[in-house]
């Protein structure tokens, strides 16, 4: 018998927003894969604040799209919404109303209706972050603040694997799961890195019960940091540049490379990617500028990892670059 470790609860609070600062931002990231037929879907409603925006606004932006259209295409659209919203402080939900119609994207069900595609999912939790649950909610956010004051942003990743059942319309195209893979990311603080690539797969052949998660930042100082994340039954385990362990993510064309071995010697991987079907997307950043994001969620990716090869064609890849605002020109408008 297999010995498997207790799946903690997380708690991940979004509450602490730089209320007082010139400008922040809060998305949440949904990825459903149906690896059999070889399609995904992706959601992400996106919140942004800042001096460009009028007072006390907020700008709501939903992303969604997939392969599961009729013309089986990416699609990606967005919108500002100036309404009523609400982030809870509660397993990194995010929910608001618009016309009456309740959004939601939570730890157990997601429900959406987007510019091309409506969402009725279930969520088995599966994998997580793992981070320790904090009960008390002013340690939280004080810690979060502690956290912010060094770093831009918080990446958090609820759900390195899930599994989701339900219904996804498409473009008019309806489409019935029990069990599909899910992958779910939250990210907020009050600056993006200049640049990141990022490498994600929880559906690999060779060992469904396996995600790994690998990226990159470079951010206006210059500086920059790599990380790997590797989700087993067992945990999840963390390699990162600034902790002292070798890490090494990359893009060079088409081909995306990484490589890490622990500080101790102890826990070594790499993996070889190439870019797939591209989901080629800009999104605005709160100083009125842009970030231009090379995706595609149907990469190759070939992972050794304690010996063992692991492969998939369902492979996350991404390269995105921050572009400045137009001089007198706001990507808002």
């Amino acid at each position: 018998m297999t010995a498997t470790a207790e799946i903690v609860p997380v708690h991940y609070s979004n509450g602490f927003r730089y209320t007082t600062a010139p400008r922040w931002f809060d998305f949440y990231n949904c990825r459903v894969l149906l690896p059999e037929q070889r399609l995904y879907f992706f959601t992400m409603p996106f919140v942004l604040s800042g001096t460009e925006l009028p007072s006390g606004a907020g700008g709501l932006l939903v992303y969604d799209g997939g392969n599961g259209g009729p013309s089986h295409g990416s699609r990606c659209a967005w919108e500002r919404i100036d309404g009523d919203w609400s982030a809870s402080a509660d397993r990194c939900d995010v929910r608001w109303d618009r016309d009456g119609i309740e959004q939601e994207f939570g730890e157990r069900r997601i429900r959406v209706t987007g510019p091309t595609s409506q969402w009725d999912v279930t969520l088995e939790p599966f994998l997580a972050d793992q981070q320790p649950e904090e009960t008390n909610p002013r340690r939280l956010q004080i810690g979060e603040q502690f956290l912010l004051s060094r770093v831009p942003f918080v990446h958090r990743v609820p759900r390195m694997r899930a599994y989701a059942s339900g219904t996804i319309v498409q473009e008019g195209r309806r489409h019935s799961f029990d069990r599909a893979i899910v992958y779910q990311a939250k990210n907020h603080g009050h600056a993006f890195p200049d640049e990141w690539i990022w490498i994600h797969c929880g559906a690999f052949r060779e060992d469904p019960a396996l995600a790994i998660e690998a990226g990159w930042m470079r951010y206006g100082d210059g500086e920059s940091t790599a990380l790997i994340r590797i989700a087993t039954t067992l945990g999840v385990r963390f390699l990162l540049s600034s902790n002292g362990d070798d890490v090494d993510v990359r893009r060079e064309g088409g081909t995306y490379t990484f490589r890490g071995v622990s500080r101790d010697g102890a826990l070594e991987i790499d993996g070889t990617a190439t870019h797939g079907e591209p989901v080629v997307f800009s999104f605005p950043t709160p100083d009125g500028g842009r970030f231009d994001n090379d995706e595609c969620l149907t990469g190759e990716l070939a992972v050794t990892l304690a010996g063992r090869r692991l492969t998939t064609n369902m492979a996350a890849l991404a390269l995105a670059r921050r572009l400045p605002p137009p001089a007198g020109e706001e990507f808002y408008r």
